[in-house]
């Protein structure tokens, strides 16, 4: 946090992204390491002596042979920000707060509890992470039956 307020950019958006992206980046690295390490070398050698370069070997082979990992990495990440609280209530005081920080400040007004506004904001954090689970269940029973 005293990071964050030297550099200005404290209860803002902007924190709240490189914090996220710092946590959630290594994850997906540590996911993806052994995903790229599963790609057979014969068949990057093979597109190598077909005459393609480093880079179309990377995003034609190796990356649809490591897709389903990084997704799966991705989809994590997600859930794991979306509902998110301790960064966001110690990054953030009013201007930049999250869903799940002003759920916790309704719930936390002791008798006079707006329940309507806690009721919604459940819903509405509940729902894009559903949303984005049924999206990719989708998409990965359409890639199994291509298999």
């Amino acid at each position: 946090m005293a990071i964050w307020i030297d550099l200005g950019v404290y209860d803002t958006r902007l924190s709240l992204i490189v914090t996220y992206l710092l946590t959630t980046l290594s994850t997906i690295i540590w996911l993806s390491i052994p995903a790229f390490q599963r790609v057979p070398r014969e068949v990057e050698e093979a597109a190598t002596i077909d005459g393609y370069g480093p880079y179309v070997v990377f995003w034609r082979i190796a990356l649809p042979i490591a897709s389903k990992t990084l997704l799966g990495g991705v989809v994590f990440s997600f859930v794991l920000v979306w509902n998110e609280l301790m960064m966001a209530l110690t990054l953030t005081s009013q201007q930049a707060a999250t869903l799940p920080v002003i759920a916790a400040t309704f719930t936390s007004m002791g008798q006079e509890v707006p329940w309507g506004v806690v009721n919604a904001s459940t819903v509405l954090l509940a729902l894009p992470p559903l949303v984005f689970l049924g999206l990719l269940s989708q998409l990965l029973n359409s890639m199994l039956k291509h298999r």
